[in-house]
């Protein structure tokens, strides 16, 4: 799962934090989470819708001013320019010269590049494991009984979106005093509804917030959280509820289940 964490600013920008993305992320990461999405062939790219939602979901990466946003600026560029290349009558030698081709070789060496990696670290990982105590039922196993379905920071990404469109919503229709809100004090809210033991809905995360400033820093909040490994996120199939829970009460529940 790609990871987002919270680092100090030293511009001071608005709300004190700024996202800074694990190595995997970047615009061509989210170019294969639209395709997957799509389900379609990277070899025969969508480019008009998948331009689309590109700029949806770099519009909520600005809102968050995240490190790298520079990147993902220019790869719209490059989809934009290669939009409007297809729009364009083709004649002759033209037809067969695809304006996706470049882009569609760029994904797929990358591609062979992250699996390469990845591979590599699932290796490292199996070597260590030989060097560990293996109980006789795997508490991976117990782990893993009730995910079915793993979320990137993009899923993330996409269900802010949403949240984020019906907060605008409310303050186009109300007039909202502004209040200042800090990633701390969210932090702390969070632990503490976090710490009572129940597991709850992204969006509850969310039902009071009337600004999207407030959306904003109570997301960064779940990802700090999430970096201290204080909680992790659930989801049971693709487009189901996204939970939340405490680290500490799963594993409580794992201890139990193995013990039993």
């Amino acid at each position: 799962m790609t990871r987002g964490r919270l680092v100090p600013d030293a511009e001071e920008m608005e709300y004190g934090y700024k996202v800074e993305l694990e190595e995997f992320s970047g615009p061509l990461d989210l170019l294969l989470y639209l395709i997957r999405q799509e389900e379609v062939d990277i070899t025969n790219i969508p480019i008009s819708r998948i331009t689309d939602q590109y700029l949806e979901h770099l519009e909520t990466l600005q809102a968050l001013e995240m490190d790298g946003a520079g990147e993902y600026l220019l790869m719209a560029a490059t989809l934009l320019r290669i939009k409007s290349r297809m729009l364009l009558p083709r004649h002759g030698e033209e037809e067969d010269d695809d304006p996706r081709r470049d882009l569609v070789q760029q994904l797929l060496d990358y591609q062979k590049f992250r699996a390469a990696a990845e591979r590599f670290d699932e290796l490292a990982k199996e070597r260590e494991k030989l060097h560990e105590f293996v109980p006789e039922q795997p508490l991976d196993e117990l782990r893993s009984r009730d995910e079915v379905f793993t979320l990137s920071f993009y899923d993330l990404l996409g269900a802010l979106r949403d949240v984020m469109g019906s907060v605008a919503e409310r303050e186009a229709r109300h007039r909202i005093e502004l209040e200042t809100v800090t990633i701390e004090e969210k932090v702390d809210l969070l632990r503490e509804r976090v710490q009572t033991g129940r597991r709850f809905r992204f969006r509850e995360l969310f039902a009071e917030a009337l600004t999207r400033q407030h959306v904003i820093v109570t997301f960064m909040a779940m990802l700090e959280l999430m970096r201290l490994g204080e909680i992790r996120i659930l989801q049971h199939g693709h487009y189901a509820e996204i939970w939340i829970e405490s680290v500490e009460r799963r594993e409580a529940e794992i201890a139990r289940a193995a013990s039993a």
